[in-house]
């Protein structure tokens, strides 16, 4: 898993549970130990600047859960850096985001997705996700608004939010989760969003 965030750690918790062997990326020693005692194989990797380790290379799936920000400062290192990554022959599951799709409202479809700077990330996300059109084995998960393992507020998709007069794609993060484990186990290649 690249990126060991609270999705990345949520996908992992269901394969430790199975005695499945997990390696997880992460930056620092001190979230290392945290990986050890959730049964994740920690792998020190900076997605910036490392190729992909040795150790990732052989798994079966391949979950790249990185949001565009952490994996490099500029499209180009971005690029570059999802480039190192591409000749993985595994399954892999890169969790996009919704943001390909133009902000004027949906329902939306493929021919809609476009090539754009995110809002957020100042990242081209549409360029990102073709870099590995060449895998038979590639997923794209685009992801709209998670709510967490802690999330009180009970929203469904396209809910209109009581403080603001926007809608807004809301999940929750047991379903996201539950979708990426059949898409981990079955290997699906395709584009789902949500």
């Amino acid at each position: 898993i690249l990126g060991c965030g609270w999705l990345g750690t949520a996908f992992a918790a269901h394969f430790t549970a199975k005695d499945y062997k997990v390696y997880g990326s992460t930056r620092s020693e001190e979230k290392a130990e945290k990986l050890r005692s959730q049964g994740i194989e920690p792998v020190i990797f900076d997605a910036e600047t490392d190729p992909l380790p040795e150790k990732l290379l052989g798994s079966d799936v391949l979950l790249i859960a990185l949001p565009p920000s952490k994996i490099g400062a500029t499209q180009l290192d971005k690029e570059r850096a999802l480039g190192r990554w591409k000749d993985f022959r595994g399954n892999i599951i890169y969790c996009s985001s919704i943001g390909v799709y133009p902000a004027n409202g949906g329902p939306f479809s493929e021919r809609e997705a476009i090539y754009q700077k995110s809002k957020h990330s100042q990242t081209d996300l549409l360029t990102l996700e073709k870099l590995f059109s060449n895998n038979p084995k590639f997923t794209v998960v685009r992801l709209g608004g998670l709510y967490g393992p802690n999330g009180v507020v009970n929203f469904t998709p396209m809910a209109l939010l009581h403080y603001c007069s926007q809608y807004a794609n809301h999940i929750f993060l047991v379903d996201k989760i539950d979708r990426l484990i059949r898409i981990a186990y079955y290997r699906h290649a395709a584009i789902y969003v949500g």
